[in-house]
């Protein structure tokens, strides 16, 4: 245990595919902040007035679920102690640019509260007495602390990084920056002279230099934000804000603690968090508002079959504003692109856990969506895990497909492989807009296009009080044909363990359960033990689909029988299910979701 800002580890353990670095939190929960390729790794931004505990265990990533070592690894401590004092005080240009020439590893650069930079540079690593430069606010005293997150009541004791236009971010980490730790520090759109900004933090801007990334790059309760779209500026109306943090190339990149505000655009695909290249990202209890939240991948880049590599989002609240929504009485009326709240067009090892996404009102129907970029022969979606998440009135859930079905990809390989979803809470899917209503959507549109391995949806819960009309869970176009001639999915599909509204297939549009009865008949496919809310017997029997739990027609509309599933008390939102149910531990996504996202809003982990 060892109680200082910057802390290096190292272990003696071997023969995994990576390693997650898991420290205690206040609560004594232990809370996963890193994923690592190698036997060590440099961190910062903790409180120097604060003892950690720290823990490291292997991964392989086994499908449908990675297998973990033990925590035997030997932890090996190297501290540099918290620097009271400054190296440099920061109040304007000209004593940023003495900072930004002089600082070597081991600074500290504060910045008084208040301070407006426009469009710097991060300064290069030079070697100093210890490994990181800091790069803070100079009322850090007053803000919230490690595991406690930033918010709209902070922002006056941090100083502000902004851009003005198009063509430049506010902060941009260039190529030969490493060991930087922002923390709390504004990185804002503000005043913009242009109709648009790119981004607000940009790594390696447009590919500079792909053999020269930056890395260990850390951002500590900080705050990142653009205008509406709509406001006006002089003679300049703003329309979008392209992205908050966008990578072109980086690695090691921590976004704890921090809180994106607005990030949209009338018509681009705004991220709060994005790009094309990065290895070892961790975004950890993070506020995330944007058109597109999360987004990787999409256009190409330089570096042939790189893709962005291991990922880690956790504890964070992804969400729209209610001013965002049309039917809410705050309603501000601005055009904003709300597609999606997380879109994966080419990654691999991705961990989405323990996040909040709420008020999922999206364009495209979806919450989460991977469809890889079909034009692009190295293009593909590997080994992700999206578990013990909740997802609260939400328009659908996921889209997955082999190809995104707008270009004709030029390889014949498998696009995406190695997904499962697990023990994720899905309440009140279909409420916003009407749009979709679906859970998922596996879509394979063509089938010379459209490839899909080893898929596994086990232990969810897809519930709603609003149930006249759904039509849940799978729609393939063409599905027949598709099936039928072995195109679509090859490997394993698993469907088991739900708690699930009901079931449909659409063969060319038209309703069509025979589609589902053929695929599941399929000795590749298991879809069994799932609890079927619906009642009817077009749609959910023991006769076409057998070894499941039909429940009978009971209370709830069009059939849907909620009470017969045993939760707590649903009419009031509580879907846990109760001890005494029959699905109890055994059907639908576990309680503890409840317990392991209780404070993704507020944001406070520290108690």
């Amino acid at each position: 245990m060892w109680a200082y800002n910057q802390i290096s580890l190292s272990w003696d353990a071997t023969g995994v595919n990576w390693y997650d670095v898991e420290v205690q939190d206040g609560g004594g929960r232990w809370n996963h902040v890193r994923s690592v390729y190698d036997n060590g790794v440099d961190m910062a931004g903790f409180d120097a007035a604060t003892t950690y505990s720290f823990r490291v265990r292997g991964v392989e990533n086994t499908w449908p679920d990675w297998s973990y070592t033990d925590y035997s690894a030997v932890v090996t401590p190297t501290t540099s102690a918290y620097q009271a004092a400054p190296t440099f005080t920061v109040t304007d240009d000209t004593s940023w640019n003495t900072a930004y020439v002089n600082a070597e590893a081991g600074d500290v650069i504060e910045i008084l509260p208040g301070t407006v930079l426009t469009e710097k540079t991060a300064p290069p690593w030079r070697v100093g007495s210890g490994k990181f430069v800091t790069i803070r606010s100079a009322a850090m005293a007053l803000l919230p602390g490690f595991d406690q997150r930033i918010g709209p009541s902070d922002i006056g004791n941090m100083p502000m990084f902004r851009t003005r236009q198009q063509v430049a971010g506010a902060m941009h980490v260039g190529p030969g920056s490493h060991h930087l730790s922002f923390e709390g520090i504004r990185f804002e759109a503000d005043q913009p002279t242009q109709y648009r900004v790119n981004y607000i933090v940009v790594f390696n801007e447009a590919f500079q230099d792909v053999n020269n990334d930056p890395y260990d790059i850390e951002f500590h309760r900080c705050w990142v934000e653009s205008p509406r779209p709509g406001t006006v500026f002089g003679a300049t109306t703003f329309t979008e804000c392209d992205s908050g943090f966008y990578s072109y190339g980086a690695d090691r990149v921590v976004i704890k603690d921090t809180y994106c505000k607005e990030l949209s655009a009338e018509t681009q695909d705004a991220p709060s968090i994005g790009g094309t290249r990065g290895k070892e990202w961790a975004v950890n209890n993070c506020h995330l508002e944007g058109s597109m939240p999360v987004f990787w991948g999409g256009a190409s880049h330089p570096e042939t079959d790189v893709l962005p590599d291991l990922h880690s989002y956790r504890r964070n609240h992804i969400v729209r504003p209610t001013y965002w929504i049309p039917t809410e009485a705050d309603y501000d009326g601005r055009s904003r692109n709300r597609k999606n709240m997380f879109e994966i067009k080419y990654g691999q090892r991705f961990l989405i856990e323990d996040n909040y996404f709420q008020r999922g009102y999206c364009t495209d129907s979806y919450v989460v969506i991977l469809t890889p970029r079909a034009d692009i022969s190295w293009s593909g979606i590997y080994d992700v895990q999206i578990r013990y998440n909740h997802f609260d009135t939400i328009d659908g859930g996921f889209r997955i497909a082999g190809s995104d079905g707008l270009h004709a990809p030029p390889n014949d390989g498998f696009a995406t492989k190695r997904l499962t979803v697990s023990h994720n809470l899905i309440e009140d899917f279909g409420k916003l807009s009407q749009l979709g209503k679906r859970e998922y959507e596996f879509n394979t549109s063509s089938p010379e296009w459209d490839r899909l391995e080893d898929i596994c949806f086990r232990r969810n819960s897809w519930v709603t009080d609003e149930l006249s009309g759904l039509t849940p869970w799978f729609s393939p176009t063409n599905a027949v044909a598709l099936w039928e001639d072995g195109f679509g999915l090859v490997g394993q599909f698993i469907y088991e363990n739900n708690i699930t509204c009901g079931l449909l297939g659409r063969d060319g549009g038209a309703n069509d359960i025979t589609v589902l009865s053929y695929v599941i008949g399929d000795n590749r496919w298991t879809f069994e033990n799932n609890v079927m809310v619906l009642a009817d017997s077009s749609l959910n029997n023991s006769t076409k689909f057998p070894n499941n739990y039909n429940l009978a027609t009971g209370p709830g509309n069009s059939g849907y029988n909620m009470d017969g599933v045993g939760f707590v008390d649903w009419r009031n939102g509580n879907w846990r299910l109760h001890e005494t149910s029959a699905y109890y531990s055994a059907q639908g996504c576990d309680n503890s979701v409840y317990d392991r996202t209780a404070h993704c809003i507020d944001g406070d982990w520290s108690a």
